[in-house]
């Protein structure tokens, strides 16, 4: 993106006035790296860089606008902290990003750890930085079907075990990331993703992860590019570890034979099986005596049209027939924003039947369902009420029966296990 960007009349120059701020941003980050030398372990100096590049990050967007591109930002920082890399702040710093930092700025922070040296440092400073996650990844996954919680087993610098857990939500029809850290064990991770998720979630336990699911979940970096989502609070802390982290738990379950099943994420392929769900949807219907827009002209297929912004590139079917509250509330806003008035109302008139149809494949019944035909029946009554605020900030933690925010979310406990 970077390089189209460049290649753009004009480009560059913008380019470049938008991170103007990026060297006095890394002289920043390079001078108080002294804060590091209290770190008395590894655990304690990965935590305290996180906090170090986290808290400068979260800063920086309260006082700049533009310029936010994490990756390129950090290749920068390393550049500049090359010149002192032998200064034991600045090295402290390099093993820290070394450990939590994505492998390609990971493998250039440990090249510059390994030119230099400084006497009388501790012995873990010396070792080679390592990090490795268990292949036995657990998850945990709400009713509705759209929310899951990813539980990694880390290991870094030879210590001990510990729990980190991604909070994800599909209910925008991909991939979010709304929380993530560590915690102390599993039973508080667990707890607080059910308490963030709300009642969807009360009796979701860790289970094996399946084969194929984590490629919908972690489809890509999680605090970088045009699509990612913004951190919030301490989430600033997890700006380049989450990504290290998906990444080794990829590599892991790669390396144990595990099939990832990265999705096809092709407008071609949500086409076909929108095309799909859209015939077998007009075939439940009549077979149930529910009255759905009949198809006058190949311009005015309403159906297949609700079907085909329903489905988004990569989606399974069984992730695509997945409906809550909150999804309604998302696929709402995105209605408002991006329908013509006359055609959303049509197609939120077909949204109830559609949520049946949902429900009944998917198998859900009782109070959840009700709770979600509630909400699709709210829609076609009142979209902006419904539709709200969800299309402006697809990263928030919402409870996914109320579709309200939840203010706790995930945040990192890490180094106080």
């Amino acid at each position: 993106m970077a390089g189209i960007a460049r290649s753009l009349p004009g480009g560059a120059g913008l380019m470049a006035r938008a991170r103007a701020w990026w060297p006095a941003s890394y002289a920043e980050v390079i001078d108080g790296a002294t804060a590091l030398l209290e770190a008395t372990s590894p655990v304690e100096l990965e935590e305290a860089v996180c906090t170090l590049i986290g808290d400068h990050w979260r800063r920086m967007t309260d006082q700049h606008s533009t310029g936010f591109a994490p990756s390129s930002w950090l290749e920068g920082l390393l550049t500049a902290a090359a010149a002192r890399a032998g200064e034991p702040a600045v090295r402290r710093l390099l093993r820290g990003i070394a450990v939590t930092a994505p492998p390609g700025p990971a493998g250039t922070a440990s090249a510059l750890l390994s030119r230099s040296s400084v006497a009388g440092e501790p012995a873990w400073l010396d070792s080679p930085p390592t990090s490795s996650v268990s292949p036995d990844v657990l998850l945990l996954r709400d009713v509705y079907g759209l929310r899951f919680g990813v539980l990694a087993q880390v290991t870094t610098d030879g210590g001990p075990s510990r729990n980190y857990l991604f909070d994800v939500d599909l209910c925008h029809g991909f991939a979010r990331m709304v929380g993530c850290g560590y915690h102390p064990d599993l039973q508080t991770a667990a707890a607080r993703w059910r308490a963030t998720v709300g009642t969807s979630a009360d009796r979701a336990e860790p289970e094996p992860l399946p084969d194929g699911l984590l490629a919908n979940l972690l489809d890509g970096s999680a605090f970088d590019g045009p699509f990612a989502t913004s951190p919030t609070g301490e989430a600033f802390r997890e700006l380049f570890r989450a990504d290290r982290i998906a990444h080794d738990t990829f590599d892991a379950l790669e390396r144990t034979g595990h099939q990832t099943g990265w999705p096809q994420e092709t407008p071609e392929a949500a086409r076909d099986l929108a095309d799909a769900l859209t015939d077998q949807f007009r075939t439940w219907a009549t077979a149930r005596d529910v009255d759905l827009p009949s198809v006058e002209t190949p311009d005015d297929e309403i159906v297949r049209w609700l079907l085909g912004d329903w489905v988004s590139p990569g989606l399974t079917e069984d992730l695509a027939l997945a409906c809550s509250p909150h999804r309604i509330a998302a696929f709402t806003a995105y209605l408002n924003d991006d329908w013509d008035p006359d055609q959303r109302d049509r197609a939120l008139a077909v949204l109830t039947p559609w949520v049946r149809f949902c429900l009944e494949r998917s198998g859900i019944t009782g109070t959840a369902a009700e709770h979600v035909l509630a909400w699709a029946r709210r829609a076609a009554d009142d979209p902006q009420t419904v539709g709200a605020d969800h299309g402006d900030n697809p990263g928030r933690a919402v409870d996914e029966t109320t579709a309200t925010e939840t203010a706790a979310g995930l945040s990192p406990e890490a180094g106080r296990q």
